[in-house]
């Protein structure tokens, strides 16, 4: 069924499907294999390029972290992709950070790496 569902061109659930069997069973091989192929046709390719990006990831802290000291502790990021920018506004000292991502795979995702940097908690679909 999972395959069946990719093949029609629901990729994001597809990835959705296998991403849990790959929590469920972080051993089972056929289902990371295929969460890792789908979730290749969903991100982009430039967002690794963004991502080990350190002049432009450093040019950004400093930026969110400037508006946030100047007042700004309220920070909508839309779009969040990884949550990059929404941590810098919670370590920046952010009050209230809110994250929208479109693609559920990378809401996933986003949840994941907020959590494994203890920076909140996941917040509702």
């Amino acid at each position: 069924r999972l395959v069946t569902k990719h093949m029609m061109g629901f990729r994001d659930e597809a990835a959705g499907y296998f991403y849990k069997a790959v929590k469920l069973n972080p051993d089972y091989s056929d289902a990371k294999e295929n969460f890792y192929r789908v979730a290749n046709w969903l991100v982009e390719r430039w967002h690794f390029i963004m991502l080990n990006d350190a002049k432009r990831n450093q040019t950004y802290q400093r930026a969110v972290q400037k508006a946030v000291h100047a007042g700004c502790t309220t920070v909508l990021d839309i779009g969040t992709g990884t949550g990059i920018l929404s941590m810098f506004a919670k370590k920046a000292g952010a009050t209230h950070v809110y994250a929208c991502e479109l693609s559920k795979t990378m809401y996933e995702v986003a949840c994941d790496v907020v959590a494994a940097n203890h920076m909140g908690e996941r917040s509702e679909e």
